[in-house]
């Protein structure tokens, strides 16, 4: 490790300290015939937050590697039956209400490739879309506010900042 070449003597000699050490950690208890760590008493301590702090030991490592398999067990016992659940939930049923105060951010739950471009003659502004050509419209909805635009198709959620403001008395003349 240091760059020095290791002398056959000095081989020797560490293979037969290496004889007195290992029955040196038996005879201690720290290692079993394997050389594995054995089972001991984990020292659990709380910090101000709540979380666990163990000392970094073979006994705490060999502790937390028991609990992780444990909780993947249940984790794989449970995971079935939330799989359908969660799939059920991500879909929206309505438009959520706006805010009554602070900023509404813009979302693209679809992750649709929408395109917002003006007429020629520069009276309106065209939302394009491209949600599916199978789709049901009911299945679509779309909600059309003065300075937004919500579009829900499949349960996700187009919500847009409009460029301009839409004045609906000018598009009922």
């Amino acid at each position: 490790l240091d760059g020095k070449d290791i002398k056959p003597s000095e081989r020797i000699k560490a293979q037969q300290d290496l004889k007195l050490i290992k029955e040196k950690l038996l005879n201690n208890g720290l290692t079993d015939d394997k050389g594995s760590s054995s089972k001991e008493d984990v020292d659990v301590k709380l910090n101000e937050k709540g979380q666990v702090i163990r000392d970094y030991t073979p006994a705490t490592r060999l502790a937390e590697h028991a609990e992780l398999s444990e909780l993947r067990k249940q984790g794989k016992q449970g995971k079935d039956q939330t799989e359908n659940k969660s799939k059920a939930l991500l879909r929206r049923q309505g438009f959520d209400p706006f805010p009554t105060e602070g900023r509404i951010y813009q979302k693209n739950e679809g992750g649709w490739d929408f395109r917002i471009t003006e007429s020629e003659c520069r009276n309106k502004i065209l939302l394009d879309v491209p949600i599916g050509r199978f789709l049901d419209t009911s299945l679509i909805d779309v909600d059309v506010q003065p300075l937004w635009v919500r579009v829900l198709a499949k349960g996700k959620l187009l919500q847009l900042l409009l460029p301009e403001e839409v004045r609906f008395s000018v598009l009922c003349k």
